[in-house]
């Protein structure tokens, strides 16, 4: 009988354990695709930016691609179905950095994005070179407010 208490209740605080560490509902991550994600890219500063429309697209696109000749082709969007969320570290002084759009939850009038960002631990080996680490997702059309959260 004793047993049967300590499992249920491992198994309560288990499954606590899971939800708060998984942070972001796992369907909305099934919903949410990678459009591009790198350790280079010619964005300077941290920033987390919402697209809803062709020309934000196009402009950040090029912002991004900055230097690089021919710049890369640009995935498609169809902004009429969807929204692109992008984060961007900024400039690192090595490699060993990176950062995720980990997940979308939505409350009522409010969408908060999950961002989880790594960063090299201090014994690690890591390039020598600057970095530039950035993530877009595109998810389903988001409407109302929308708020970035790390994870």
């Amino acid at each position: 009988m004793m047993i049967r208490r300590y499992m249920a209740a491992f198994l309560v605080v288990g499954i606590a354990a899971v939800l708060m560490i998984g942070g972001m509902a796992s369907a909305d991550k099934e919903s949410m695709r990678t459009v591009s994600k790198g350790n280079y890219c010619a964005i300077e500063k941290r920033e987390q930016q919402v697209i809803n429309n062709e020309a934000d697209w196009s402009t950040l696109w090029e912002r991004m691609n900055a230097g690089i000749l021919p710049i890369p082709e640009r995935p498609a969007i169809n902004f009429e179905k969807e929204t692109l969320i992008a984060v961007f570290t900024g400039v690192r002084n090595s490699g060993g950095y990176s950062i995720e759009v980990t997940g979308v939850e939505n409350k009522e009038a409010l969408t908060t994005i999950g961002i989880k960002e790594k960063t090299p631990a201090a014994d690690m080996m890591v390039s020598m070179s600057l970095t530039s680490p950035y993530h877009i997702v595109a998810l389903p059309k988001l409407n109302g407010k929308i708020e970035f959260k790390k994870s």
